[in-house]
């Protein structure tokens, strides 16, 4: 897992920079090979024009041609005209005048070299890093040869601009991919770490009370235990193991989405009390103290009753387990939130810990791994409510934000 981070960035990167480079080579070829064949397309269809009896033609057959909006290189045709060894009359050009006196010249040495397949209709690409060209010759009627040809250097050129600009965005997306890349693999790391530090914990726990039911199974065996007392032990041990298989099954539920919530009516108080009265034991054998603050009214909720149970209830034993001399419980009932508060006057945790409480692979500085708070925010939030932690004057605060409503079609 070392070093992950970079390893993703530069998988990122080089991904995006084929991917990027295939895109920019497919479009450049294609891009310039449309230009091309519009402007073949174009020669050809002016080729064929002048086979026709040019003297049949009227006025609105010329104009038809040159002004069609389809013929996207009408007006950009250059026509060369020539003696019979494709020499450029010195007579027709004032050479410092022609802009594209250069072009002109080139193109006419190419239809010279290649005259035997220009003078068959043949339409002909040349093509160099500095221009392209798409040349043709018309039929010929006199001594005199009509090479033309149209110039898509200009084409390439956008072509070649817009690769040059591309490669900016993509410089800065490989920057950005970079520190993503990287804090994903922190991010990664620190969860992989909590993941195998949390099974580490759970497979202690659970490991504590099979080592104690084994021994207590091997000592009615061998006859060294009372079987009364060994089965009450067993039991407690039992259950506890249960319960940690339970809150391991529920979070995997809830990541896989599969938990589903039965809905239905509930009694708050009614749930709060029965949660406190199964605690009354161990908080008796702490001598700790359980107050409670709630409306005289009935508080009726809807949702999943069980659930909610379980969350309240991983509250509650959090807070008995770290209560020095009372828990004090209340609801309060807003305008649209029911509050339900569970205080106890244990020591403050630090900050980095409140922050990361509720964290499913998070271990706490007493080596506990927290599930019971971890599965309380999961069921919290499947409710569309909100949990939170905090240090205040007295003690630790956990807080329950639970949407109210006194309907049945409360969720």
């Amino acid at each position: 897992m070392k070093h992950i981070g970079l390893k993703i960035a530069l998988v990122m990167i080089v991904s995006l920079t084929v991917c990027c480079s295939i895109f920019l080579f497919v479009f450049h070829i294609s891009f310039s090979k449309y230009f091309e064949g519009e402007a073949q397309k174009e020669i050809a269809l002016l080729q064929g024009f002048y086979k026709l009896d040019l003297s049949t033609l009227t006025e609105e057959d010329y104009f038809n041609y040159f002004y069609d909006d389809n013929n996207i290189y009408a007006s950009s045709v250059n026509y060369l005209y020539t003696n019979n060894n494709y020499e450029l009359y010195a007579d027709y050009y004032d050479w410092a005048n022609v802009s594209n006196a250069g072009a002109d010249k080139t193109v006419a040495e190419f239809a010279k070299n290649n005259a035997a397949k220009l003078s068959l209709g043949e339409i002909m690409v040349r093509q160099s890093a500095s221009s392209h060209y798409v040349i043709g010759q018309l039929p010929s009627y006199d001594e005199s040869i009509c090479v033309v040809y149209i110039d898509i250097t200009s084409m390439d050129r956008l072509a070649n601009r817009f690769s040059v600009i591309a490669i900016i965005p993509m410089t800065i997306i490989s920057i950005i991919m970079v520190f993503v890349g990287m804090n994903f693999g922190k991010r990664l790391e620190i969860a992989r770490a909590r993941q195998t530090t949390f099974f580490q914990n759970a497979s202690h726990e659970l490991k504590t009370p099979l080592m104690s039911i084994q021994g207590y199974a091997e000592g009615i065996q061998t006859g060294v235990i009372e079987p009364g007392k060994a089965a009450t032990v067993i039991m407690d041990e039992s259950l506890r193991m249960s319960g940690l298989v339970e809150e391991l099954l529920d979070i995997s539920k809830i990541e896989s989405s599969q938990m589903k919530l039965d809905l239905e009516p509930f009694d708050l108080k009614e749930l709060i009390y029965d949660c406190l009265r199964s605690l009354e034991p161990v908080a008796a054998k702490k001598n700790i103290n359980l107050n409670v603050d709630f409306p005289d009214e009935r508080i009726i909720l809807t949702g999943d009753e069980v659930q909610i149970r379980r969350a309240i209830s991983n509250l509650l034993t959090n807070a008995l387990r770290y209560a020095q001399s009372s828990v004090d419980v209340a609801i309060k009932q807003g305008i649209s939130q029911t509050i339900i508060s569970v205080l106890d006057d244990g020591d403050h945790l630090p900050k980095d810990v409140l922050s990361h409480i509720f964290e499913r692979f998070y271990t706490g500085p007493n080596g506990n791994t927290g599930i019971g708070l971890a599965l309380s925010k999961e069921i919290i939030e499947l409710h569309k409510g909100t949990i939170t932690a905090a240090n205040v004057a007295s003690g630790i605060e956990f807080k329950i934000n639970l949407p109210f409503s006194t309907t049945k079609t409360y969720f």
